[in-house]
């Protein structure tokens, strides 16, 4: 069966992908934020994911192993947002920035950029939203039907030319190019 494409449903479709550009700047805002403490960078696309799939447990882990603090008795063991307030990490800061991040489960939709040290969309990616949302015929009835109306749209368009100072059917157009 032959299908023809009815409707991209475009409004939906780049709702959906300023929606995960959105949240990207937020994932980026806080990857630079982390980036911007005085622990080791993330760099990788690996760190990255590590990262995100539970920061504030990397950034316990973080600031546990590179922040070294010798204290006596040994069996002291600091909390890490001692640590880190410490060495000027506003731990419960950067938590509240955490919580205020939307749900990390579309993070499959976006690759890591080593170069831009960033969190991007790509075009196959968006490309595949956009399909995603497209509407086609699903039957050869609805597929006669459409040739049907684009026979007539296109016999009223000679007509609305060779009368084109008489407005008969002024959506014409309109419905041609909707319907392809």
């Amino acid at each position: 069966m032959e299908k023809i494409l009815l409707n991209k449903h475009e409004n939906q479709s780049e709702g959906v992908i300023n929606g995960f550009y959105k949240f990207l700047s937020g994932i980026n805002e806080l990857i630079v934020k982390y980036n911007s403490l005085p622990l080791k960078n993330l760099e990788t696309e690996t760190e990255v994911n590590k990262f995100l799939s539970n920061p504030m447990d990397y950034l316990d882990s973080a600031i546990q192993t590179e922040l070294k603090l010798t204290i006596s008795p040994a069996s002291i063991k600091p909390r890490s947002p001692e640590i880190g307030k410490l060495f000027g990490i506003d731990y419960y800061g950067f938590n509240r920035k955490v919580e205020g991040t939307p749900g990390l489960a579309i993070l499959q939709h976006f690759k890591w950029d080593a170069n831009t040290k960033k969190l991007e969309m790509s075009p196959s990616e968006i490309l595949q939203i956009r399909e995603s949302y497209y509407q086609f015929t699903e039957s050869d009835a609805e597929v006669r039907a459409v040739r049907e109306i684009r026979q007539l749209c296109v016999h009223l368009n000679k007509h609305l030319k060779k009368y084109k100072n008489q407005i008969i059917f002024p959506n014409c157009d309109l419905i041609a190019r909707e319907l392809g």
